[in-house]
């Protein structure tokens, strides 16, 4: 996990935390879900044949959409919904 989340720090941290366009700490958002999408690419990787292949997922709630972003960015299928249009949508594909 730890060595996870570094590469994704590094990957990923410097241009989200510099490009944020949410009123939200940048800080607390980006680096939470970098740590949440280490857990559960770690996770998945490991137990791989316990899961459908593909693994999908769905984010229900997604919020600033940046967990949807960087699970997709690493080569997962998903889909991020929420209520409303964010302002960092724009920021990923």
């Amino acid at each position: 996990y730890q060595r996870e989340y570094e590469r994704l720090k590094i990957k990923y941290g410097k241009y989200l935390t510099e490009n944020w366009c949410e009123g939200t700490d940048p800080q607390k958002h980006v680096f939470e879900d970098l740590a949440i999408a280490s857990y559960l690419l770690v996770y998945w990787r490991e137990n791989i044949d316990r899961f459908p292949r593909p693994i999908r997922f769905a984010d229900l709630g997604c919020g600033n959409g940046l967990l949807t972003y960087l699970l997709c960015s690493e080569g997962f299928q998903g889909v991020g919904i929420d209520v409303r249009r964010r302002r960092s949508w724009s920021m990923f594909d």
